[in-house]
């Protein structure tokens, strides 16, 4: 039913519980999280290797733990794929994330966060944002006011739209 083993109650108390308690949650690496990216670059692989598309044709996009597995896999890989959609994601593994976006420096990213999250809150959304320019990925960030969710359709998709259509 997740990607990874993510414990709620623990990330709100770290919410709660000052930067300290949050950096320490930002830096770890959920159980299953290692495993969901190395899964999700094998499907890459194996649709590569059946339909002959190359790499930085394929694109990987999640929703909240799907965002978070998506750019596990993504700056796992050993080149860049076509983009990555990240929705609503989770920040964890920064340290892991922030090493593997300097391998990846142009990636494309489509980062889209509700401004009215109540799971993750939306400033969440700018650490992500940060970390990925600051190690020189090309961030397209689209804020909506949705809640955890993907907002209006119309600005939603015509966002997606937009940035594969520039990416590819």
């Amino acid at each position: 039913s997740a990607w990874f083993d993510l414990d709620m109650m623990a990330w709100f108390m770290a919410f709660n519980g000052g930067e300290a308690a949050l950096g320490v949650k930002l830096r770890e690496v959920p159980g299953g999280l290692t495993d969901s990216g190395e899964a999700l670059r094998a499907l890459v692989k194996s649709q590569m290797s059946e339909t002959g598309l190359p790499l930085n044709k394929i694109f990987l996009g999640g929703f909240s733990q799907g965002a978070s597995a998506a750019m596990e896999a993504s700056l796992g890989m050993d080149g860049d794929v076509g983009g990555i959609l990240f929705f609503s994601g989770v920040p964890v593994n920064v340290d892991g994330w922030a090493a593997g976006a300097k391998k990846h420096t142009g990636l494309k990213i489509l980062q889209m966060h509700g401004k009215n999250d109540p799971m993750l809150p939306f400033h969440t959304s700018h650490w992500v944002k940060d970390m990925m320019s600051g190690a020189g990925l090309q961030v397209t960030f689209q804020d909506h006011d949705g809640a955890h969710d993907f907002g209006d359709p119309n600005t939603s998709l015509a966002a997606v739209g937009n940035f594969l259509a520039s990416a590819l």
